[in-house]
């Protein structure tokens, strides 16, 4: 898998000024999530993401934000953490009232019970 994810991120990081925030966002995530942290692609994401700060959805915003720390790019972590502050953008989604949704009851005393 290491030369093809090497061409993919070559190909993406040739492609970066055409991606939106969230575009950029689920391209980091997607490297993240499988592990593959090619420094140059990651650099020039971070490039990227730092020009589309007020762009970035929530949950762009959350993706990203959680790629780039994985990544080790503490720089557009900061960026995107400043952004969040700035506009209140939620880190979770909003508040459910679980009040009237009654007891869970486990038969046989729960998993393995």
């Amino acid at each position: 898998n290491g030369p093809l994810f090497r061409e993919l991120a070559r190909a993406a990081e040739r492609r970066t000024a055409d991606l939106s925030a969230v575009d950029l966002a689920n391209l980091a995530w997607a490297f993240s999530n499988a592990g593959q942290f090619d420094a140059q692609l990651f650099k020039a994401l971070a490039c990227a993401a730092e020009k589309l700060l007020d762009e970035f959805t929530e949950e762009a915003l959350d993706n990203a934000e959680w790629a780039f720390v994985r990544a080790g790019q503490q720089k557009i972590v900061r960026s995107l953490r400043e952004r969040r502050k700035r506009t209140g953008a939620a880190l979770t989604g909003p508040a459910v009232d679980v009040s009237g949704c009654g007891r869970i009851v486990v038969a046989g005393g729960g998993i393995g019970g």
